[in-house]
């Protein structure tokens, strides 16, 4: 295995491809000809990127256009997709084998309040919110299973790993599969090996992406970092992954500019996710294992140096992986 089997995740620059809404930006939002000049630059083997956010639903066919033309400069391309827009998906899906995608990430959209670090009970439409994606995949199943592409459902800090892998079992297994968040695992009360153990049979996509992980007064907090500097053991992953899986499209995605809170010592925390079996001693052992004592302080920056930190934690994550693999295929 080799950097040419990871790609390039443009979710990992949230402010610099504007995903964070900064009204004062100066400086251009990173586009994907941007995304595909760095993962050349740092010698990766593809990119991946939110399709429906570039394209909308009358500009699919100018999109597919644009994946021809990575293609054609010796990348592969894997796309995301921000909503689960039935109507847009019926409407892509008749184009994806001219560019050999069989798989697309998805992920649950939500209803009213956005839940990130796990913490369900701070939304009162999260149930909703699920019967409402269990009901879109079902009416999409037979348009994806016409065109043989399977849809990956990431592991968005909302559905825990068991609740995944009952969606699929539902719907399909083959065509209902997972995008795994290495670095979200430890927000829905997983470790990554308990997350890998329960859906390895169903994973075909990896976030490749880490987290310091600190102490809060509500539980604990999920910092961004370079790949390799925070809780996930990549030498372990990655070993499994290309052992077990052969090479899954796998993809840098740097973790959120804004620390992520999970609430585990809050009771409802635990009580938004009573419905589901958890060994709740061995998941805080775990969490105990990779805290730090207290958070880092967040201070204001200027917009050139978050741009420049993206970048910088761009180059220190390659460099770790190189590191990391040259490790694994000694062994």
């Amino acid at each position: 295995m080799s950097l040419k089997n990871i790609s390039l995740n443009i979710y990992s620059f949230g402010y610099y491809a504007g995903f964070i809404n900064d009204p004062n930006r100066i400086q251009k939002t990173l586009d994907i000809d941007g995304l595909v000049h760095l993962a050349k630059k740092y010698e990766l083997g593809g990119v991946e990127f939110p399709f429906d956010h570039f394209y909308n639903i009358d500009d699919i066919g100018q999109g597919i256009e644009k994946i021809k033309e990575i293609q054609s400069s010796g990348l592969s391309v894997f796309i995301d997709l921000e909503k689960t827009n039935v109507e847009y998906i019926v409407q892509l899906l008749p184009y994806l084998s001219s560019v050999d995608i069989d798989v697309v990430r998805i992920k649950m959209d939500q209803i009213g309040r956005t839940i990130y670090g796990g913490n369900r009970y701070t939304s009162d439409t999260f149930d909703k919110a699920v019967k409402e994606f269990k009901r879109q995949l079902s009416d999409l199943l037979p348009t994806l299973k016409k065109y043989k592409v399977a849809l990956a459902i990431e592991n968005h800090q909302d559905l825990h790993s068991t609740e995944l892998v009952e969606i699929s079992k539902s719907i399909s297994e083959k065509l209902i599969v997972i995008t795994w968040d290495i670095g979200n695992s430890i927000s829905m009360a997983d470790s990554p090996d308990s997350f890998y153990n329960k859906t390895k049979h169903i994973i075909k996509n990896v976030h490749l992406k880490d987290y310091k992980v600190c102490k809060s007064e509500v539980g604990i907090q999920l910092v961004r970092c370079p790949l390799g500097e925070g809780y996930v053991d990549y030498k372990n992953v990655l070993k499994k992954l290309t052992k077990n899986h052969g090479i899954v499209n796998m993809s840098i995605e740097l973790g959120a500019q804004n620390p992520r809170e999970c609430d585990i010592n809050n009771k409802l925390y635990w009580k938004s996710l009573s419905n589901i079996k958890i060994d709740k001693s061995e998941y805080l052992d775990f969490v105990t294992q990779y805290t730090t004592s207290e958070c880092p302080k967040h201070n204001k920056t200027v917009e050139k140096d978050i741009i420049k930190n993206e970048l910088q934690e761009l180059e220190r994550s390659v460099h770790n992986l190189k590191q990391i693999l040259g490790e694994i295929n000694d062994l």
